[in-house]
């Protein structure tokens, strides 16, 4: 499964003067151009273990699990962290 993210619903055109200009996104890019290079350096490399989790798929039957024990006796979950 591909992971993709999208800023399109935080963008000016979409929703006015509150949101991410093209030419300061253009700007951004530009400046985080040499460091957009190392990380996709340090992943073609497989350099920096954390670029490769997304595509680990040998944990799969220990989240099963999980999961399946959380069904049968969570009646809550809270996720702390998740993000940026």
């Amino acid at each position: 499964m591909e992971l993709r993210q999208d800023i399109d619903s935080a963008r000016a055109e979409k929703i006015g003067t509150h949101g991410v200009t093209q030419a300061s996104l253009d700007d951004t890019l530009r400046r985080a151009e040499a460091a957009l290079d190392w990380v996709r350096g340090a992943h073609a490399q497989s350099t920096l273990p954390l670029l490769r989790f997304p595509a680990r798929t040998d944990d799969l039957d220990e989240i099963a699990r999980a999961a399946a024990r959380l069904r049968t006796a969570a009646t809550d979950v809270v996720v702390l962290g998740v993000g940026g």
